[in-house]
């Protein structure tokens, strides 16, 4: 007679390894998409860097041969907050310097394109000013609400840009703003500068900050300009690279999700062909369609304020979540009501030693398809 060993039977332990495999799959994409921003080649790293730029694109000739008038801007960013997942309130200060020898009539001051102008309106007050040999430094004071696009597929493993977008308000002149970048201790590729050292961050920490250049080309001539849509401009921005804290939606989203796979298994468990065993476990398929009802309304309801969050968006990744749970509940659902109601011919294996393929499988079938998801998206 053998007797059997206790302890794990070695089929769980192969679901188990299985399982561990894939989550560690899992887990890796995470990794590297977490530690995955690269820094952005075109950044604006010294004065030799702006030159090069506006000489190799044109900027710093003209069709009537007058050279620009450069203004070097510095940024310092003293907060930032998301309102909505467009919206971002920023406060701090912006300078400039004007030499003595520029047009009487050029004025002073920035425009930021993108300012939302709400109830608060934007508020940009003038700071301070400082006169030096023959030049003067300007300050201003800026509050503004900036609207944004950002690209939220990735959540809650995403990186975000947030862009400082300034213009001169003199739409007379060939005014190109440079950045003051001697302002600054150090502005090299992967140097945090132009930002509060103790700035705090709901839920983001600072990856990257730089100056760059985009060029754009618009179809207007805003009045002052005789060839409407020849005019590309050289827009000055001032970038912060947000890098999401993971732990909030982690707590949020991911642990009670987890406990919903896990009290599903542990109703796919009660599931039985045996009679005794079922009034052992109190299993019946009304109870067990019941209990699958009231977990999918749960989900629903975590699902349905997650896409509160980013209306208008597409699915995002932690979106895949949920729809895998939501198949999940079906089949656990739809196999509970085959233990009474038979399985066709070819399906009939199912239901062998009480279904033990689909509870050997239920594990590595959810993280396998995790797995799969994650490959495919990172």
């Amino acid at each position: 007679m053998t007797v059997p060993s206790p302890g794990f039977p070695p089929r769980w332990r192969i679901s188990l390894l299985v399982t561990v495999l894939l989550a560690a799959v899992v887990g890796f994409q995470w990794w590297r998409a977490h530690v995955g921003y690269q820094p952005v080649l075109e950044q604006l790293t010294s004065p030799a860097d702006t030159a090069a730029y506006l000489n190799e694109n044109g900027f710093l000739g003209g069709e009537d041969a007058r050279p620009p008038i450069l203004i070097p801007t510095g940024v310092f960013v003293q907060s930032l907050v998301f309102r909505t997942p467009n919206d971002v309130h920023l406060t701090g200060y912006i300078w400039q310097r004007y030499d003595d020898d520029l047009p009487d009539d050029l004025s002073r001051g920035v425009v930021f394109p993108e300012s939302v102008r709400g109830d608060a309106g934007e508020r940009t007050e003038i700071a301070y000013r400082k006169r030096g040999d023959g030049y003067e430094i300007i300050g201003w004071h800026f509050d503004i609400t900036l609207r944004q696009w950002f690209d939220y597929d990735d959540y809650p493993i995403d990186h975000k840009t947030v862009w400082l977008r300034l213009w001169h308000p003199d739409f007379t002149h060939r005014v190109i703003l440079v950045p003051d970048l001697a302002s600054y201790a150090a502005t090299g590729i992967g140097d945090t500068f132009g930002i509060e050292p103790g700035i705090v961050l709901d839920g983001w920490s600072i990856v990257d900050t730089f100056f760059a250049y985009r060029g754009v080309q618009y179809d207007t001539g805003f009045g002052v300009h005789d060839r409407p849509g020849s005019l590309v401009f050289p827009e000055l921005h001032f970038n912060a690279v947000l890098e999401r804290q993971f732990l909030d939606p982690f707590v949020i989203h991911m642990v009670p999700l987890f406990v919903v796979v896990v009290l599903l298994f542990g109703m796919l468990m009660t599931v039985t062909v045996d009679g005794d065993k079922a009034k052992k476990f109190g299993f019946t398929t009304l109870s067990m369609v019941g209990a699958c009802s009231g977990l999918f309304f749960l989900v629903l309801l975590g699902h349905i304020q997650l896409r509160q969050r980013f209306t208008g968006y597409g699915i995002v990744y932690i979106e895949s979540f949920y729809l895998l749970i939501y198949i999940l509940i079906l089949l656990v659902a739809v196999f509970s009501f085959s233990t009474t109601h038979g399985l066709p011919r070819r399906l009939r294996f199912l239901h062998r030693n009480d279904g033990d393929i689909v509870k050997l499988a239920f594990w590595p079938v959810t993280f396998g398809a995790l797995a799969l998801i994650a490959l495919a998206w990172f």
